[in-house]
């Protein structure tokens, strides 16, 4: 389970969100892009995704590019997060029966950023064991040939790829702060500035469109009572 794998082993604070439309994951990307990441050590993002092409689909079916995803965290736009590892794992299902090599030219991590991208075809169920494979390679330390040698043996792994822009001498800061008051101090504001973020951004939307969700709530009401 990724969660007990980042959480409860390497100590991250961690965030699920379920079932996203493109707009709801733009809106979360720049909730998250504008936390103050100062006092942390390293950003993880995963992304498990169903559709046609290579690119990440929402559940309303509309597609957002990986580039635009990873761009939300390049050092202009999340300084807190300049010269920390950040980690990103994209792994989309491909519901066809050509699977096509995802073009890593033509994907541009920021700096200081280790990137997976995983496709297995639509036979697949949802199984997420490579990235736990590929999380627990970095966590025993940064070598390619390990890591190489994982794609090359997990037949999932086998038509993705890899982009490694970490320091050679990377590893998980996981010192033992788990009942510590400062780590949970820090969990608390994280998952704070994140949710705030989102709460303010749908109580401005409500704000702007009271006019017509009192009409659908009104019609909701008529259409019960007759």
């Amino acid at each position: 389970n990724l969660v007990n794998l980042f959480k409860e082993k390497l100590g991250f604070h961690v965030e699920t969100f379920v079932n996203l439309s493109v707009y709801a994951i733009r809106q979360l990307l720049e909730a998250i892009r504008n936390v103050d990441h100062t006092n942390l050590s390293c950003f993880a993002l995963i992304i498990l995704s169903r559709g046609k092409t290579n690119d990440i689909y929402g559940a309303d079916t509309s597609v957002v590019g990986i580039n635009e995803v990873i761009d939300n965290f390049s050092d202009t736009k999340c300084g807190s997060l300049v010269r920390k590892p950040k980690l990103f794992f994209f792994q989309t299902i491909i519901e066809n029966d050509h699977i096509t090599r995802v073009p890593l030219e033509s994907i541009h991590p920021p700096s200081d950023s280790f990137l997976v991208f995983i496709n297995p075809n639509h036979r697949s169920r949802v199984d997420v064991s490579g990235i736990s494979k590929i999380v627990q390679a970095l966590e025993a330390g940064n070598r390619t040939d390990t890591i190489s040698t994982i794609f090359e043996s997990t037949e999932e792994l086998k038509s993705g790829g890899i982009i490694n822009r970490l320091e050679p001498n990377f590893f998980f800061c996981t010192a033992e702060l788990k009942n510590d008051r400062d780590y949970l101090f820090r969990e608390c504001k994280m998952a704070y500035n994140v949710w705030s973020f989102i709460r303010r951004d749908t109580v401005d939307c409500l704000r702007l469109n009271k006019r017509e969700i009192l009409k659908i709530v009104k019609k909701v009401r008529k259409t019960r009572v007759f």
